[in-house]
């Protein structure tokens, strides 16, 4: 949206060039997270738990500065619905970059002795949730809504992978009580992606209400 004073308008734009760098943060962060899962790099575990800084300090500028707008300039329509949605949006990913560093935290910490096929299978699920939120950051940046369905969609399949998942470590520990803390990481990682899902949901209803005026269950 053009606006006649065009500070107020390099004001709202670099807002959403924060959103846009903490997206591509998170990103970046996801792959590096997946990665270590399946190295077990505690070198690049420590890169991920660092970097997660630089995101919540992007948390905090951002919404230092939206209310800093709201209060000086008192934005009314389209831009301050974007301004609150901004509010949203960036706690969810904010939580997102928690999760995230939790899954490479607790990635170091299991042993190589467990069967690779769950590593291969977190790895899968940790994939669907990457691309989850690739496509709504793009659905956020680009302004459309043309991937909503498939998001949707992809978080249902995050849901019952998780699920299964789930009931295959357990059946395993069952089997072998020496491995139960790394299946219990093994549980919290899987745990850790699946609300990334969660809050993947959370923005996509943001972006929908950015874009539309409502929220989809409207």
């Amino acid at each position: 949206m053009k606006h006649a004073d065009k500070f107020y308008e390099s004001q709202l734009n670099t807002i959403n060039e924060k959103l846009v760098k903490m997206g591509s943060l998170l990103e970046k962060q996801f792959a590096s997270a997946l990665e270590v899962l399946d190295s077990r790099d505690e070198q690049l575990a420590q890169k991920v738990v660092d970097n997660d800084h630089e995101i919540n300090l992007l948390n905090h500028e951002i919404s230092d500065f939206v209310f800093q707008i709201i209060a000086m300039r008192q934005p009314i329509a389209d831009d301050l619905r974007f301004l609150f949605c901004t509010i949203k949006i960036i706690r969810d990913l904010e939580r997102i970059g928690d999760h995230i560093t939790s899954i490479a935290k607790k990635a170091t910490r299991v042993s190589k002795n467990i069967p690779s096929e769950f590593t291969e299978k977190l790895t899968n699920l940790g994939k669907q949730a990457s691309i989850m939120t690739h496509d709504a950051l793009n659905c956020l940046f680009e302004r459309r809504l043309s991937q909503a369905d498939k998001i949707t969609k992809r978080d249902d399949i995050i849901d019952e992978l998780h699920g299964t998942f789930i009931s295959e470590v357990l059946a395993y520990m069952k089997k072998h009580d020496d491995v139960i803390p790394d299946s219990l990481s093994l549980i919290q990682m899987s745990k850790a992606i699946e609300r990334v899902g969660d809050h993947i949901t959370n923005i996509m209803e943001e972006v929908h209400f950015l874009i539309e005026g409502q929220y989809s269950s409207d």
